[in-house]
């Protein structure tokens, strides 16, 4: 292996990987797609907000159905959803959208649930006592 320039780094290919998701329950298939690291950055810059007291909090309103909807693909790794569908895909069945939902945050190395609650300064459990 050798060093990589700036050069080198920038001449690389952008196409993402590509992996098919069977879906029977929908009578077919789709594909997800590798984010790009601008795609991943917005997608968290939209799930974890300020509050007004500038608080850290997680926006995880249709948190599925929006991840899903910037990666869903065709074979190629282009996009078939736009920012819009993700409102009427959150109303298809859970365990479906979970399943796509499962796969891309495989490919993109998204941390779970699970381990955004080990590493996050926010309890799980932080509900009020008054």
């Amino acid at each position: 292996m050798q060093f990589l320039t700036k050069e080198a780094i920038k001449s690389q290919a952008a196409k993402p990987r590509v992996e098919k998701v069977e879906l029977p329950e929908w009578n077919g298939f789709i594909y997800v797609r590798e984010m790009s690291a601008k795609a991943r950055d917005a997608f968290e810059s939209s799930t974890f907000v300020f509050d007004k007291k500038g608080n850290l909090d997680k926006n995880m309103a249709n948190y599925r159905a929006r991840f899903v909807v910037l990666t869903a693909c065709d074979e190629e790794g282009n996009l078939v959803f736009s920012p819009n569908d993700a409102e009427w895909l959150g109303e298809k069945q859970a365990a479906t959208v979970s399943k796509i939902y499962d796969a891309a945050q495989k490919l993109n190395s998204i941390p779970t649930g699970e381990t955004l609650e080990k590493n996050s300064d926010v309890p799980a459990d932080a509900s009020s006592s008054d």
